[in-house]
């Protein structure tokens, strides 16, 4: 029996030994693993962490982008509302400007219709007037040159009459002296006719 526990005590404690060793190791093993495991951990806890962040950091860039798009947006909307608006107040105020226009242009149409019959009528008065008045003024040429026609007519039948006179008058006096030149002829001749 001695030698049988001299035999087996010792490799009882060899095979102790080695379980503590073996516990040991696998003890180290496992606190490696666990390290191991743990800075993996870690690390996937830090990159998570990074990647979130990451993550985060274009959510908000892309948000921030988004939003500075959409006030672009919204800038470039109320600029376009506001020009549309003043374009809108421009076109009207021409609308009424125009409006304005063409009733200030009908206004002179109309004045100046008026004034053109006003004047027309004006114009066929003044003719009409100086129509009566050459009708007047010739009226009275024609009695003055038929008054100085009859004068002259007067005139040349008194002339007329006054020379038919004279002629006969003169005719009268040639038969005279001619009548007393043919006596006075027969004298001589009788006289001579004596002697």
């Amino acid at each position: 029996m001695k030698w049988l526990r001299g035999f087996v005590e010792p490799r009882a404690r060899e095979a102790a030994q080695d379980k503590d060793e073996a516990d040991a190791a696998a003890q180290a093993e496992i606190e490696r693993i666990q390290a191991n495991a743990a800075a993996e951990l870690e690390a996937a806890r830090a990159q998570a962490s990074q990647t979130v962040a990451d993550l985060q950091a274009a959510a908000a860039a892309e948000l921030n982008h988004a939003r500075a798009e959409a006030q672009q947006r919204i800038d470039a909307a109320a600029e376009a509302r506001t020009r549309a608006q003043a374009d809108a107040e421009h076109a009207q105020r021409q609308v009424e400007a125009s409006a304005a226009e063409v009733s200030r242009l009908r206004a002179e149409l109309a004045q100046l219709r008026t004034d053109s019959r006003n004047e027309q009528a004006r114009i066929r008065e003044e003719a009409r007037s100086d129509r009566e008045a050459l009708r007047a003024q010739y009226a009275e040429q024609l009695t003055q040159i038929q008054q100085t026609a009859d004068a002259r007519a007067t005139a040349l039948t008194q002339a007329l009459e006054a020379a038919r006179e004279a002629a006969a008058a003169y005719r009268e006096q040639l038969a005279a002296q001619t009548s007393r030149r043919t006596r006075a002829g027969g004298k001589t001749e009788t006289r001579e006719k004596q002697q």
